[in-house]
């Protein structure tokens, strides 16, 4: 009897997934990632991070258009595919190293924010197990809206075209009520 890999994560964690990535693309001081997000659902299980550019300067906000894009296998946290990508590869008509001068997270503190963006780690492989199985119901919705409001008090508002236009399949399915 063979089996085959599950069609969704089922092991992977963010963590894990940004250990991953930090292995082909070591962290630098000033550039950052979004939290992995799935593709496609016609692509088997993809998962992307894109990483942007956000100076460490004191009491500035400042950041970056995407430059760099990873995607992995979200069965085995496989890098499939790194390197650049511009704004036109996600769909964003700016200019590539497009500054932004405000993170655009008004009425947000530092501390809802990190508790924000530890909530959405903690669900993220469930929402990815779900998008990739299509689920639907009561529970799955509940979920989806609790992922949705963590990703909109910890992600840089600047960012959200970039990952809407990375996956706007996911998105829609995000907000679907």
């Amino acid at each position: 009897m063979t089996t085959t890999a599950p069609p969704h994560p089922t092991t992977l964690t963010v963590a894990s997934v940004l250990t991953t990535i930090a292995a082909v693309e070591p962290l630098r001081v000033g550039v950052a990632t979004t939290l992995p997000l799935p593709g496609s659902p016609r692509e088997p299980a993809r998962l992307f991070v894109l990483h942007f550019g956000q100076p460490a300067l004191a009491r500035k906000e400042l950041l970056y258009a995407p430059h760099l894009q990873t995607i992995l296998d979200g069965r085995t946290g496989a890098v499939v595919q790194h390197g650049p990508c511009t704004p036109q590869d996600l769909s964003v008509d700016v200019p590539p190293r497009r500054r932004f001068t405000s993170f655009g997270l008004t009425d947000v503190t530092d501390e809802a924010f990190w508790r924000a963006r530890a909530e959405a780690e903690r669900l993220a492989p469930t929402i990815w197990a779900d998008y990739f199985d299509g689920a639907l119901g009561d529970a799955p919705r509940a979920r989806r809206a609790t992922f949705l409001r963590d990703l909109q008090s910890s992600v840089y508002a600047p960012l959200w075209p970039f990952l809407r236009g990375a996956s706007p399949s996911f998105f829609a399915w995000l907000e679907r009520a």
